[in-house]
Order: C-alpha cells, then structure tokens, then sequence
C-alpha cells in the first residue's frame, strides 16, 4: 500500500471529546465539513462529503470507498477500501 494514500486526519472541535474513527475519508472532505460546522450553505460543486455524521458518532459507515491521486513525477490513482488499496 503507498504510504501516500495513508495519512492521519486530525480534527480538534472545542465543544467535543477526543475520540478516533477508521472511517475512509479523503481531504476533499474538510471543506464541506468545515461549511456545515459553521452553518454555512455547501456549494453543490463539491464533491467531498461532511465528516459531521463521523465527528458525532466515529463508528458511523461514511463510505465504502476512497479514492486518491499522487505524483507528480509518476501520476497514480487509487481506489482504496477497508481491505484493498488499487493502484
């Protein structure tokens, strides 16, 4: 598995405890978590989803599937899962 496809997401939120998820996230998703946190409209031009649903119940199924682009050198694409990493 690339190490690329594997980082850690940390979200502090000031009104919440510590807690951890395995759920399958990918940065295009900040932004419209980010827009719901703050109650504001999501433009329907993202194509991220809301970490909300996970922030309020970390063992909540947020999607089966990730996907992610890396490079620049040599361009890759993954499709990754809770068990498989296609490159």
């Amino acid at each position: 598995m690339h190490l690329a496809t594997r980082v850690p997401l940390i979200l502090s939120l000031p009104s919440q405890e510590h807690s951890s998820s395995s759920a399958l996230v990918g940065t295009a998703d900040l932004f419209p978590t980010l827009c719901e946190l703050a109650d504001v409209a999501i433009p329907e031009t993202v194509q991220g989803k809301s970490l909300v649903p996970v922030l309020e119940k970390p063992e909540a199924d947020f999607r089966e599937v990730a996907y992610s682009r890396f490079g620049p050198r040599i361009p890759g694409l993954a499709v990754i899962t809770e068990r498989y990493n296609y490159t």
